[in-house]
């Protein structure tokens, strides 16, 4: 049978559209029906049709490892996962946020904040004089577990004023209260009045 005639509008147009739908489909099931292949650059996954991951194609995927970037993260064997990558956090090892085991302020501070606090008396020294009416200052080093605190602030107390903050004693100053974390480390300035003057013990002495 042989077709006479000329082709209408509506027919062309007609087979134009199922040429393109025809097209399409063969074009965009070429990824889904070919077979992926490990080391083409492309990680086919369930969504491409394929079953590669960091496991089965790290070529592709990437490798089941913790970057660089990763603290206590640990990644299982694939033959333990059936070939599915899969991280744990590693328990007792610094940098996971959690305070535990034998960490602590000393050995890790990104997990730990200080418990205890040891305290050095940097200045004055022993048996230091200090004049009537002169001006001075203390300052003191605080540790934790045997690292240095850097950010830290004191306040001690006492029984005379001006120093109901501070503790005079034989042996220099005594610092008996902390307040709580967090602290700022500083210098605090004191000024000793003649009328305190006779009330405080040695070293602090009119010479």
């Amino acid at each position: 049978m042989v077709f006479e005639g000329n082709w209408s509008f509506g027919m062309q147009f007609k087979i134009l559209v199922w040429a393109l739908v025809l097209l399409g489909f063969f074009w965009f099931s070429i990824p889904v029906l070919a077979e992926a292949v490990c080391g083409n650059g492309t990680c086919e996954g369930p969504f491409l049709g394929g079953n590669e991951n960091p496991c089965t194609c790290p070529l592709d995927c990437g490798s089941c490892a913790p970057s660089p970037y990763e603290v206590c993260h640990e990644y299982l064997p694939c033959e333990d996962t059936n070939n599915v990558c899969t991280v744990i956090l590693v328990p007792s090892c610094c940098g996971n946020e959690l305070c535990e085991g034998l960490e602590d302020f000393g050995n890790c501070p990104r997990d730990c904040d200080p418990e205890t606090l040891d305290i050095e008396l940097v200045s004055p020294v022993l048996d230091a004089p200090f004049a009537r009416g002169q001006e001075g200052s203390f300052a003191v080093k605080l540790s934790s577990a045997g690292r240095e605190l850097f950010d830290a602030q004191i306040l001690a107390t006492g029984f005379l004023e001006p120093f109901n903050y501070l503790m005079m004693a034989s042996m220099g100053m005594e610092l008996i209260w902390i307040i709580p974390m967090p602290i700022i480390l500083q210098f605090r300035m004191m000024r000793v009045k003649e009328s305190d003057w006779s009330q405080l013990p040695r070293p602090f002495e009119a010479r």
